[in-house]
């Protein structure tokens, strides 16, 4: 399977490095999936909620709070975990390394259109083919997920443009040798963002 920023630490794997920075990096990478094993254990818990709302047509309020106030910690744990993980990548790397692999994953965010249109459409593939479902539900659910979208959170682009100057600010100041992924607020938003999950999961089943 693959773990956590598994395109970035292939991005980096591309790069040329020494041995020992080879090393240390697969060390980063090996740590930050065991710090993160928590989080995806949450995700999967959360399919199992929305998978069991699908089955029945509903969706159990209680059973809902709790994930919601699960993934809101899971969230806070996450950034922490990732701002130590791109700190150290970030202290590996020498300052043309930086800038090659901040081109890098640019030019594949730009080819792809954007990755976080790209995760979502992977994540609910791999859902559906956990939940074993046909063509047509995974048709209807994807339908259901974009028009609660669109219906309850029209100004969403705006949000995304938001994130994206931010990840073009982070990408910058990465370069730099005084680079603290601490100043970048990675969760920003994250309460907003599992309540608004809440409402389109809700609407869609």
């Amino acid at each position: 399977a693959r773990g956590p920023g598994y395109r970035v630490f292939r991005e980096i794997d591309a790069l040329d490095l020494r041995d020992s920075q080879r090393d240390a990096l697969a060390d980063i990478e090996q740590n930050l999936a065991a710090d993160l094993a928590p989080h995806r254990e949450t995700m999967r818990q959360v399919a199992e909620t929305l998978a069991s709302g699908i089955e029945t047509g509903r969706l159990d309020a209680a059973q809902a709070a709790a994930t919601q106030a699960a993934l809101t910690a899971s969230a806070d744990d996450a950034r922490d975990s990732f701002a130590s993980a791109m700190n150290d990548v970030h202290d590996a790397l020498d300052e043309g390394q930086r800038a090659e692999l901040v081109a890098r994953l640019r030019a594949r965010h730009d080819h792809r259109g954007g990755d976080a249109e790209a995760h979502r459409k992977e994540g609910m593939a791999r859902f559906a083919t956990e939940l074993g479902l046909t063509d047509e539900q995974k048709q209807a659910i994807h339908e259901a997920v974009r028009s609660g979208a669109e219906k309850l959170f029209p100004a969403r682009k705006v949000r995304r443009e938001a994130w994206e100057a931010k990840m073009k600010a982070l990408g910058d100041a990465f370069v730099r040798d005084d680079f603290d992924a601490e100043d970048f607020d990675l969760a920003e938003g994250a309460d907003e963002a599992i309540a608004s999950f809440s409402r389109v999961a809700e609407h869609a089943v």
